[in-house]
């Protein structure tokens, strides 16, 4: 077997290797610390550091146990590959719908993502979260060719009171509201205050919210049912 390989596969082959390798790729740490950090057993976990110092993966500084370039390399890398799998296990609900291969970032950052279905007896779920995320924001970002009625109406009230600023990136066609009085209204007293701008775009692909620090990327089925956010 290919030393590398051999090495890739000693570390991941148990749960404890791995768990030392990334505690130390956060920072290096006396025995006692990193049995504090791992909860595993004083005699395995003086076995893996011995293990560890034999491949080359770690160095001793004084007390201190401290990674290698070619364990900062393994940590890093088995880092990342746990983080991607565990994105794609989250998103596994709406993958089908989430066009993967156009985000421009990698999918691990998506580990954390919080998924929001529609289902039987809460078919709204995805909208409420929106509607509630909102109307705490203090800044909206939003790509979007359209918008659902009650997520612009809690975008009206708070950028009206001041609460709020939005920029909103769309087609001409979400500004042209003239079958529906109300929209229309939200519509033209939001974008007349000076807290709101519009930007107009003819090819709108995406739809993408930007609220405060918290990124929605709405998901449709080929039948444009919203399955998450």
């Amino acid at each position: 077997m290919n030393r590398s390989l051999e090495l890739v596969t000693f570390v991941a082959r148990a749960e404890n290797r791995v768990e030392v390798l990334l505690s130390l790729s956060t920072a290096p740490a006396t025995r006692p610390e990193l049995q504090e950090a791992t909860d595993i057993p004083r005699a395995t976990l003086s076995r893996i550091l011995a293990d560890f110092a034999d491949r080359e993966l770690l160095d001793r500084d004084g007390y201190e146990y401290v990674l290698t370039p070619l364990g900062e390399l393994l940590a890093a890398e088995i880092g990342s590959l746990l983080d991607s799998a565990e994105a794609m296990q989250r998103l596994e609900d709406v993958r089908r719908w989430l066009s993967i291969d156009e985000f421009a970032f990698p999918i691990e950052r998506l580990a954390d993502a919080d998924v929001v279905v529609p289902s039987t007896p809460d078919p709204t779920a995805p909208i409420r979260r929106m509607e509630e995320l909102l109307a705490e924001a203090r800044r909206v970002q939003l790509v979007a060719n359209a918008m659902v009625p009650g997520c612009l109406e809690v975008m009206w009230r708070e950028v009206a009171a001041g609460r709020q600023t939005l920029a909103w990136v769309t087609d001409p066609a979400a500004l042209e509201i003239d079958d529906d009085p109300e929209l229309t209204r939200w519509t033209r007293e939001l974008l007349e205050t000076g807290d709101a701008s519009a930007f107009v775009h003819d090819d709108l692909r995406q739809v993408l919210c930007i609220v405060d620090e918290t990124v929605l990327k709405p998901v449709g089925d080929e039948t444009g049912l919203r399955r998450d956010r």
